[in-house]
């Protein structure tokens, strides 16, 4: 069973076993309105998490999105900096 948790403001998931699995991406790439749903964090809270390098993003025009695969880099990030 898989089970999603948010603690610290960062989204995980995992399963019952500790093991990370990335997101069932559904999407060619993320806008900002969509990862602030996936994870479940603030607007100021996301951009300082991009500005800090740790979630890579691009523009298009004025619109900024995440490919699924730099989303699933930034959960594998936090995880394993997560306290035990």
């Amino acid at each position: 069973m898989w089970a999603f948790f948010v603690p610290d403001s960062k989204a995980r998931l995992i399963n019952e076993t500790g093991n990370l699995k990335m997101f069932n991406h559904t999407k060619p790439r993320y806008s900002i309105r969509d990862l602030l749903s996936l994870l479940n964090i603030g607007r100021a809270g996301l951009y300082s998490e991009i500005n800090a390098g740790r979630l890579r993003t691009y523009k298009v025009g004025n619109r900024r999105f995440a490919d699924p695969d730099d989303l699933d880099r930034y959960i594998k990030i936090t995880r394993q900096e997560a306290p035990e």
